[in-house]
């Protein structure tokens, strides 16, 4: 009964800490950013200098005074304007709207969010540029914060896909299985800790039969190691290692198999609020890219 109640009460607590986590907080950004623009380019080492090529893409995010994003716009090649995405909020800071424009601004899908009376997700519904519904998605709970089940529907009304939620006793984590309706056959299953990190997710075949897997280990709320299987085989073995700011500054990439390791570097360099302006990538020590940001604040 006790194990039970605690239970709850880490459920609950992590549900309204999911909810009140802002959009910045998830991006690691630290004071009050208004707007983060990142360009991220092609770069070459000539006589040991690292030059800068062809623009490979961007995202411009634009926030709200409590962290909350109201304009998030993507870049292609050559900065190239791709599309945007607009949000509303309600009162508690949960997105009700979302428009997804082209370049030019011309909507092409609106997704309408409602929730309950504690503000819990209960539909999700998702229109074309028409305003036609292309798919609707129910939310069921078996109590005030655990969801049961989530139904997505196509726009003729039939069950498209199916996810339901497990919370098996004595085991620190939550399990959502993926189920095809017409088959009644698992095509995939994950597992989350109790902080919401994805610790497990194996994919599975028309038949029901293990495709592929991946493990996940964190440490101090980072990801440090990640192992993923085709079937019984491990086929690459990635390690993780974060500077005192929290970033990322080493990725080790092992592939058992073929006896072969690449390792992943970053480097960084730092605002007065100790958010990253730029960061080098190299790929066993050559260099191959850079991302450059550019951060107002309120």
């Amino acid at each position: 009964m006790k194990k039970s109640i605690h239970l709850s009460l880490v459920f609950a607590i992590l549900t309204i800490t999911l909810s009140a986590q802002s959009d910045r907080d998830k991006l690691s950004l630290k004071g009050s950013p208004k707007s983060v623009k990142s360009i991220e380019y092609k770069v070459v080492e000539k006589f040991g200098k690292i030059t800068k090529t062809d623009i490979e893409n961007g995202v411009k995010y634009d926030f709200d005074s409590h962290g909350f994003l109201l304009l998030k716009q993507q870049y292609g090649i050559k900065g190239a304007p791709i599309n945007q995405i607009a949000y509303e909020y309600n009162k508690r800071h949960s997105p009700i709207k979302e428009d997804l424009k082209d370049a030019k601004g011309k909507l092409l899908q609106r997704t309408i969010n409602e929730y309950n009376d504690i503000n819990k997700l209960r539909f999700k519904s998702i229109y074309q540029s028409d305003g036609s519904l292309t798919k609707k998605s129910a939310y069921t709970y078996v109590s005030r914060y655990k969801l049961n089940r989530v139904v997505t529907y196509d726009k003729e009304g039939h069950e498209a896909l199916i996810l339901e939620y497990k919370y098996p006793k004595r085991k620190k984590y939550i399990e959502i299985t993926t189920i095809n309706p017409k088959s009644k056959v698992k095509t995939k299953v994950e597992r989350y800790d109790l902080n919401a990190h994805l610790i497990m997710s194996a994919v599975y075949d028309v038949v029901g039969n293990l495709k592929n897997k991946f493990i996940f280990t964190y440490q101090n709320d980072k990801l440090v190691k990640s192992l993923y299987f085709i079937g019984d085989d491990e086929i690459t073995r990635r390690e993780l290692k974060y500077n005192d700011k929290g970033f990322l500054i080493e990725e080790k990439f092992h592939y058992p198999q073929k006896g072969v390791t690449e390792v992943y570097a970053y480097t960084y360099e730092y605002d007065n609020h100790a958010n990253w302006l730029k960061r080098t990538k190299h790929i066993n020590a050559v260099p191959v890219a850079v991302i450059e940001r550019e951060i107002t604040y309120y």
